[in-house]
């Protein structure tokens, strides 16, 4: 693998944990202050986890999947907002 694709999944990665964490937790209904708490994190770095300044240790990841009941691959990886988009515009057209 290239120092540039490498330098592109990494970033992959941070854009897509971040805003996964940032929309797994408005869909619980949690504030940064819950989540930090059930982690055993300081809000401040929670916040950074979430705006993509940081990465949160691989165990932190963890914590995270099982709060939110999603797999690790898909906190990670998947893009969690735009497929529950494509998800409910599915749903909508097939009631059309």
């Amino acid at each position: 693998m290239t120092e540039k694709a490498v330098k592109s999944l990494v970033k992959g990665v941070y854009e897509n944990l971040s805003g996964n964490l940032r929309v797994l937790r408005k869909m619980n209904k949690l504030s940064q202050e819950n989540v930090s708490q059930l982690i055993h994190m300081s809000r401040k770095h929670y916040c950074e986890c979430e705006n993509g300044v940081t990465i949160p240790s691989l165990i932190t990841v963890c914590m995270l999947a099982d709060i939110y009941k999603v797999h690790l691959d898909t906190l990670i990886a998947a893009d969690i907002a735009r497929d529950t988009l494509e998800l409910i515009d599915m749903k909508y057209r097939d009631l059309g």
